[in-house]
């Protein structure tokens, strides 16, 4: 069921439910032994740490220092993150998301895709998984991919392509 998390200083649970889960505090930390959603978390003094043994699903997510959301068995799904730091995400089973603006990014996945409307940065940016990497609009940011089929389209220059990748300009 829903779940609720409110303070002014850090909000830390090591077993939340499936969701929706929201919670707002300092700092974020929460683990679940299953899947689970998250439907807003935002960190006001530091960093937001997400797990799910299943599959993570996160609405919003907002940090004035770093993301770090992982599913150990399933896939990860970002839809709006954003963040002081770096975005980092690690999933098994694919990673997708909506839009990241955030100082770099690093997303990993072990198998499946990984997929992306838009990231904001000028910091590094890094995909990496033996599934295919398709990402619409691609920040300034220095970017490597590794997957099995790679499609990065950006509205603005490219600063650096590992080789053996499909890119297209705008």
């Amino acid at each position: 069921g829903t779940q609720s998390f409110q303070t002014s200083g850090a909000v830390s649970v090591a077993s939340v439910g499936t969701g929706p889960v929201t919670a707002s505090g300092s700092s974020i930390d929460l683990t679940g032994a299953g899947p689970v959603t998250v439907a807003s978390a935002t960190a006001t003094g530091g960093k937001i740490r997400l797990r799910a043994a299943d599959a993570l699903t996160v609405t919003t997510s907002n940090a004035t220092g770093a993301i770090d959301a992982a599913s150990s068995n399933g896939a990860l799904q970002l839809a709006t993150a954003t963040a002081g730091g770096p975005v980092i995400g690690r999933a098994a089973t694919g990673a997708s998301f909506d839009t990241i603006t955030a100082g770099s990014i690093d997303l990993a996945s072990t198998a499946g895709p990984i997929t992306g409307t838009r990231t904001v940065t000028s910091g590094t940016q890094r995909f990496d998984t033996s599934g295919a990497v398709t990402i619409a609009d691609v920040g300034t940011g220095a970017v490597t991919a590794r997957g099995s089929n790679v499609a990065l389209t950006a509205t603005g220059p490219m600063t650096r392509l590992a080789s053996g990748m499909k890119t297209m300009a705008k």
